[in-house]
C-alpha cells in the first residue's frame, strides 16, 4: 500500500503546523484587543470580556480541528486502500466523498491501490 503520497503528506504537514499554532495561541492568547493577532470579529472586539472568551474558545476549536486533520491524514489512506479492495464499499465511500468535496474517489483510489 502506497500511503505516503503528496495528499497525505500535505494534509499531515498542514495539520501538524496548525496544531502547533493552535497550541501556541491557546497558551498565549492576546491580552488586549488588537487588530493584528487573535480571533477578530466585531462581536469579539466589542468588550474585553468578549475578547478573552473568543480567544480561549477559538484556541480550543483550533486545537480540536487540527487534531482531526492529523488523524484524518493518517486514517484516510488506509480507508482508501480498504475500499479499493471491496467494490461495494468503494461505491458508498465515493458517494459520500463526492457529496462532501465534489471529488470522485476512483480518481484518487486507482493510483493508491
Amino acid at each position: 500500500m502506497n500511503w505516503i503520497n503528496p495528499f497525505t503528506i500535505t494534509v499531515l504537514s498542514i495539520g501538524l503546523f496548525l496544531w502547533g499554532v493552535a497550541v501556541y495561541v491557546r497558551a498565549h492568547p492576546p491580552k488586549k484587543i488588537n487588530s493584528l493577532y487573535g480571533y477578530r470579529t466585531k462581536r469579539s472586539m466589542a468588550s474585553q470580556e468578549a475578547w478573552d472568551f473568543a480567544q480561549l474558545y477559538s484556541g480550543d476549536l483550533m486545537v480540536k480541528e487540527s487534531k482531526m486533520m492529523v488523524i484524518a491524514s493518517v486514517v484516510w489512506p488506509f480507508l482508501i486502500y480498504w475500499t479499493c479492495k471491496k467494490p461495494k464499499s468503494t461505491r458508498k465511500l465515493n458517494l459520500f466523498v463526492h457529496r462532501l468535496f465534489d471529488v470522485d474517489l476512483p480518481d484518487i483510489c486507482v493510483p493508491l491501490c
